[in-house]
């Protein structure tokens, strides 16, 4: 049964505050690293309303990357409570190689952001404590369908994905476990496991990311404050089956008043004789007026099997989504659309673990786009990846 573990490690200030004695921490280094070659066959060429269709001018073949090295430091008090931080570094940035003699372009896959999740913890009987940067209550009990490739690809928030999205599209691939502010500072509390239910909450004061320094900030248009989470899981055996529950709740406020957003998901992973099956489903209300240019509301479901065999995982997924938004039809009008995009994803994958950590992968799968706006841009096809996946 594979869990989406949002909460991702990452690592810490391993001083104490300004006068007092320094501590021994264990320090301990970890992280992820994934590639794909993938390979895509979609739309390409000009509609009948003469729009340019999603594959028109893109490439057809790449080969992705996602790297991340986690630090932690950590160190058990004297009373039991174990005290430390994470800190998540992106293995690559964005930028123009301002040396080289060719223009190498920006991918923008991750936003620039080179260091990303980060947070300290005091952990004891009492359950644990985070205050940081990181995913809120809800995502961190998230659960998907259960994916073969261990989520380098999949239907439902992939790693690698190489169907492409164009104008007037409302995503490339869909989410149950979509974000409400993405890893803005927040305090998150965890209660203890009780037979194999937890419980967690979070508050973001701000949805501002990396914030230090002095000050409150101000209010920026589009941002969520005031977020509020809750969430819960349970994992558990019985008669042979495994079962993994788990989802939650999570609203906040526009800074510019705009609107209340507010997301809910969930989902359920049953296991039996190598057999996984699940699914989960979430929702997504933006609440806000007509003159939002984006998605309004959204709802995305997926289901899935998989069967494992000594070190093979095969399994097949599907997974739907419907969006509701507003589009900027010629960059000053906002027009209202009140119809749905539609996405659907269905993809067969494998996966072999070649040693401890260490996984290949490949996937083929078909797509199809239907975009309910005023362009009708419409996008179906097909593809294909093979990649390999290193946790250490």
């Amino acid at each position: 049964m594979k869990k989406v573990l949002l909460g991702t490690t990452a690592l810490v200030a391993a001083g104490l505050f300004a006068g007092e004695a320094r501590a021994e921490f264990d320090v301990t280094v970890n992280g992820s690293w994934n590639t794909a070659y993938g390979f895509v066959d979609e739309d390409d060429g000009i509609s009948d309303g003469g729009a340019p269709e999603s594959g028109n001018g893109r490439q057809n073949s790449a080969i992705d990357q996602d790297w991340e090295v986690h630090f932690r430091a950590q160190q058990t008090l004297d009373n039991g409570i174990v005290v430390g931080g994470r800190v998540e570094l992106e293995g690559a940035t964005n930028g123009e190689d301002e040396d080289s003699d060719f223009d190498t372009r920006d991918s923008f896959s991750n936003g620039n952001d080179q260091i990303d999740e980060r947070w300290l913890y005091f952990r004891g009987g009492f359950g644990e404590i985070r205050a940081g940067d990181e995913d809120d209550a809800r995502k961190q009990k998230g659960y998907t369908y259960p994916d073969p490739t261990g989520f380098i690809f999949g239907v439902n928030s992939p790693t690698f994905t190489f169907n492409n999205a164009a104008t007037g599209q409302a995503v490339s691939s869909n989410t149950t476990i979509p974000n409400l502010e993405n890893d803005s500072a927040k305090i998150i509390y965890f209660t203890p496991s009780f037979g194999g239910f937890q419980l967690a909450v979070s508050y973001a004061p701000d949805g501002t990311q990396d914030r230090s320094s002095f000050g409150t900030g101000g209010t920026d248009e589009g941002q969520v404050s005031n977020a509020w989470s809750a969430g819960a899981d349970y994992s558990g055996e019985f008669g042979g089956f495994t079962i993994g529950l788990g989802g939650g709740y999570s609203m906040g406020s526009f800074e510019d008043d705009r609107g209340d957003p507010s997301v809910w998901n969930v989902g359920l992973n049953v296991g039996f004789a190598g057999f996984t099956v699940g699914g989960s489903v979430a929702f997504v209300d933006r609440d806000t007026d007509d003159t939002f240019a984006g998605i309004q509301e959204s709802t995305v479901y997926d289901v899935g099997v998989t069967y494992t065999i000594d070190a093979v995982t095969v399994g097949l997924g599907w997974s739907h989504g419907e969006y509701e938004h507003s589009e900027d039809v010629d960059g000053d009008d906002i027009v209202d659309d009140t119809s749905d995009d539609e996405l659907d994803h269905i993809q067969l994958g494998v996966a072999y673990a070649l040693g401890e950590g260490v996984t290949l992968a490949a996937m083929v799968g078909l797509f199809e786009y239907e975009d309910g706006g005023p362009l009708n841009n419409d996008n179906e096809g097909w593809q294909a990846g093979i990649g390999t996946g290193i946790n250490f």
